[in-house]
């Protein structure tokens, strides 16, 4: 936990910053709850913004492309346009198509719509998730899915907070928290975590005003007890956009900090991740997603959040020094999101995006920051006697008459010129755009002289791939594309 702290404040390299705040939107209407999709390297999708477009008594969400040719956001499209309440866009990318989904009371009370995209085909009608008299709402979609054939989405019903496969008309609900007795469970979260085939669930138990930060996990099916992660102060707002890493507001004698904490590391205990000393309020409502750099065995978090000091508000964005940048905001809870739009040769284009007021309305306005992935490179990279060689072909192609099967070569030196141990243990592993492993490719002991491997990419989805060769403290990464 300790190391992400680190990258956190201490972590440099080449980011070329676009410091001046853009103006996204112009509108003669209220804009609110931008909302991005980051969970996948396909940039057919994930250069969409989505959000609410408040007029008069109704909200309707509507979406923006982001253009990298003019590094703007533009081509207006609705995915409701009627007289009801619309709110809380959340977007996701499952396979080849792109849904978002949000709370509608267009039957009366508040119930959980969304539309899908199919890649190269337009928006599918409005589907009803859910259609019951209670009010369904907080609704996010379960981070770090990979299944092609469900589609989780974690909210709140009446006092149960349920996930549920939005793509299943028959799937049972699944209830994970239950308010009973004074008891009540709000801000819940939901991630398929990385590290073990499960789920891990946070939420915020109140009881009798004492606030506590609770989570659980699902292990082999079951859904284990209820456990607390014990800290002094008033927990709020939980995020798992890291994978298997929680982070969450901590309000401790009238300060609020960041703090964050490791499911999975033995000895973990939750650790300051923002805090400043004359800021009053740090307040995270987006922050964390993964991002393999040159620095090829960490990964790299880009953050958003908000701070404030009495009446002065603040965005916090990422720095190309590792030290937070802030700009001025007119209002409380600008609803920030950060979101990666696109891939431009060897930089990863990223944009901090948030509602602000201008002229009497609110509007979107962000920031582009380009994280740059140099040294990885094509040809053979050899490092300690190792060497990793450009897949080939690359890229790869799927669909009519495509071959998405690629051939990785390697080399192992004779370790008694390198003075290491005469066994060696290899691992190649091949991880998406936000840092997630998808495949294995090798894990066990390999004599010395050049090896290949035959990967057959046809169950990713197209974008930007690496993959790692790993022995001991050597590591070494290159890129590989997967296109339609």
């Amino acid at each position: 936990m300790k190391k992400i702290i680190l990258l956190l404040s201490l972590f440099t390299f080449t980011l070329f910053a676009q410091d001046s705040v853009k103006q996204i939107t112009n509108f003669n209407f209220d804009v609110s709850s931008p909302a991005f999709a980051n969970n996948s390297p396909d940039f057919g999708f994930s250069n969409f913004l989505f959000f609410e477009i408040h007029n008069r008594d109704s909200c309707n969400i509507a979406g923006l492309e982001y253009s990298q040719n003019d590094d703007s956001f533009n081509n207006l499209f609705y995915l409701t346009r009627d007289s009801y309440i619309n709110k809380n866009p959340q977007a996701y990318i499952s396979s080849n198509d792109c849904f978002v989904m949000w709370e509608s009371n267009k039957s009366g009370n508040f119930d959980i719509a969304y539309r899908k995209k199919n890649y190269g085909e337009d928006w599918d009608s409005v589907r009803f998730i859910t259609n019951t008299p209670e009010n369904e709402d907080d609704v996010k979609f379960v981070r770090n899915q990979f299944s092609s054939n469900s589609l989780l989405a974690i909210f709140k019903r009446g006092g149960k907070i349920i996930i549920k496969d939005i793509l299943s008309q028959t799937a049972s609900e699944d209830t994970i928290f239950t308010d009973s007795n004074g008891i009540t469970y709000s801000e819940a979260e939901a991630t398929a975590a990385i590290y073990y085939s499960g789920y891990i669930a946070t939420a915020i138990r109140d009881s009798a005003g004492c606030k506590k930060l609770v989570y659980r996990k699902k292990t082999n099916g079951v859904w284990n007890p209820i456990m607390t992660i014990d800290v002094t102060g008033t927990p709020s707002h939980p995020m798992l956009e890291l994978p298997d890493v929680v982070a969450f507001n901590l309000e401790n004698n009238n300060k609020t900090s960041v703090y964050s904490y490791n499911f999975f590391d033995t000895y973990a205990v939750p650790e300051v991740a923002f805090s400043d000393s004359v800021y009053s309020m740090f307040d995270v409502h987006s922050l964390f997603f993964a991002i393999i750099t040159k620095y090829s065995e960490l990964n790299y978090f880009p953050h958003i959040l908000e701070k404030q000091n009495q009446a002065e508000h603040y965005i916090v964005v990422s720095s190309e020094t590792g030290q937070d940048t802030s700009f001025p905001v007119n209002i409380s809870n600008p609803g920030q999101n950060i979101g990666l739009v696109g891939f431009s040769y060897d930089s990863y284009i990223v944009y901090s995006v948030w509602a602000d007021s201008v002229n009497g309305y609110k509007n979107l306005f962000g920031i582009k920051r380009l994280y740059n992935i140099g040294g990885i490179e094509d040809g053979a990279t050899a490092v300690s006697g190792f060497k990793l060689y450009q897949n080939y072909p690359n890229p790869l192609y799927k669909g009519s008459g495509g071959n998405p099967t690629t051939v990785i070569k390697y080399s192992v030196p004779d370790v008694k010129n390198y003075g290491g141990a005469q066994q060696q243990t290899i691992n190649i592993t091949v991880y998406d755009i936000l840092g997630r492993k998808v495949a294995t490719l090798v894990n066990e002991v390999k004599s010395p002289g050049e090896h290949q491997i035959v990967f057959n990419a046809g169950s990713l989805s197209n974008g930007i791939y690496f993959y790692r060769l790993q022995s001991g403290r050597t590591m070494i990464t290159k890129k590989l594309i997967l296109l339609k």
